[in-house]
C-alpha cells in the first residue's frame, strides 16, 4: 500500500456550528431501516466522527475518560496533568491521575516526574496493605499485607525492601508461595534486606 498523507483539514469539523441531533441510544445500535432520517442525526454522527479524529490527531493519545473500558496492559491514554498512562488492570471510570497505582502506572519514565522516577530507579512506597504489580519496587514503611498478582509472565518478579523492625506479610490467593523449605500461601518477610519474588510461570518463588 502507498504511503498514505495525512489530511491538512483534520482541525476541520463538520457541521461544528450546524444543527445536531443525537439519535437515541437505541437507534444508535439498531442503525438505519427502510427509512429517510433527519438531516440533523448525519450532522451529529459525522460531527463526533470528526471531533474524535482531530482530538487523537490534536493530542496523539486520547485523554482519559469515565465511560470507557480501559483493558489490562493494553490500553494508553492521556490524564488531565498530560501525563501517559497505561492500563494495570481492566477497568471503568478509575482516573489515572488520582489512582494509586492501582488501575494505572506511567507509561514512560520522564525526568520531570518524581513518581516515574521511584518507579524505575527507585522504590514505590507503600504505608498500607496492597496488591503488588510484577516489575515493581517497593519499600514498605509499615507492618502490612502484600497480596502477589494471581498471575504474571515467566520471569517477572516483584522486589520488596522494608523497614527495620517490622514484620510483613506476604500472600497468595491463587496457589502457593514456594521457598527453600517448602511452600505456603503466605510467607513472613522480617529480614532486614532485599527480597525477590518471581513468577515461575505458575507460581511465585522467593
Amino acid at each position: 500500500m502507498a504511503d498514505i498523507q495525512k489530511p491538512a483539514t483534520l482541525n476541520v469539523i463538520w457541521a461544528e456550528s450546524g444543527d445536531k441531533i443525537k439519535p437515541e441510544d437505541s437507534k444508535i445500535q439498531i442503525g438505519w431501516l427502510a427509512e429517510i432520517p433527519p438531516r440533523q442525526y448525519f450532522n451529529y454522527m459525522d460531527n463526533r466522527r470528526d471531533t474524535a479524529i482531530a482530538h487523537i490527531n490534536q493530542h496523539g493519545i486520547g485523554v482519559w475518560d469515565a465511560f470507557t473500558e480501559y483493558q489490562a496492559l493494553r490500553s494508553y491514554v492521556q490524564g488531565s496533568d498530560g501525563v501517559i498512562y497505561r492500563a494495570l488492570q481492566t477497568n471503568i471510570s478509575n482516573n489515572p491521575v488520582e489512582d494509586n497505582g492501582t488501575y494505572w502506572t506511567e507509561a514512560f519514565l520522564s525526568v520531570d516526574s518524581p513518581s516515574g522516577n521511584s518507579k524505575y530507579i527507585g522504590y514505590l512506597v507503600r504505608d498500607t496493605s496492597f496488591t503488588a504489580v510484577t516489575n515493581n519496587r517497593y519499600y514498605l514503611s509499615s507492618p502490612l499485607v502484600v497480596t502477589l498478582p494471581d498471575s504474571g509472565m515467566k520471569g517477572e518478579a516483584i522486589t520488596m525492601v522494608k523497614r527495620p523492625n517490622i514484620t510483613i506479610t506476604v500472600r497468595v490467593s491463587i496457589g502457593n508461595i514456594v521457598t527453600a523449605i517448602g511452600s505456603d500461601t503466605s510467607v513472613e518477610f522480617d529480614l532486614d534486606d532485599e527480597i525477590n519474588f518471581i513468577f515461575n510461570g505458575d507460581s511465585w518463588e522467593v
